[in-house]
């Protein structure tokens, strides 16, 4: 029995697998050993895809290219962590945006404060100038 190689691509990195006998070997061995030999338990691989980023996810399939001496690619779910940083960001960007509505709102407020200030003023002047007046 000759030992074949499956070869897991995860951001830049290459992490290569030994198989001894693929006919034994199902679907979901095959991802097992996988994320077991990259020691990743956040990450979820959906299926196989080859050079030409074709996607797939049938074994008889994944078994005739490493047979061929192909290199087959395994596709992971986005990381956990990337999600809690994507959440971040975003609930750090509604912060900013609540930030800049509350300092709209405030900044209208002022100017109301200002306009009755302005009426209040006026009308002392009227007052002044009609008890001068008299």
């Amino acid at each position: 029995m000759s030992t074949f190689i499956l070869k897991v691509k995860i951001e830049k990195k290459v992490v290569s697998l030994e198989i001894k006998d693929l006919k034994n070997v199902t679907f979901f061995d095959l991802i097992s050993l996988t994320l077991k030999r990259i020691d990743l338990t956040k990450k979820k691989i959906i299926g196989f895809k080859n050079k030409d980023d074709e996607f797939f996810f049938e074994k008889d399939y994944i078994i005739d290219l490493l047979e061929n001496g192909e290199e087959v690619i395994a596709v992971l779910e986005k990381l956990a962590d990337n999600k809690k940083k994507e959440e971040k960001d975003q609930k750090e960007t509604n912060k900013k945006k609540g930030e800049e509505e509350e300092f709209q709102i405030v900044k209208k407020k002022k100017k109301k404060k200002k306009k009755k200030k302005k009426k209040k003023k006026q009308t002392k002047k009227k007052e002044m100038k009609r008890n001068f007046k008299l």
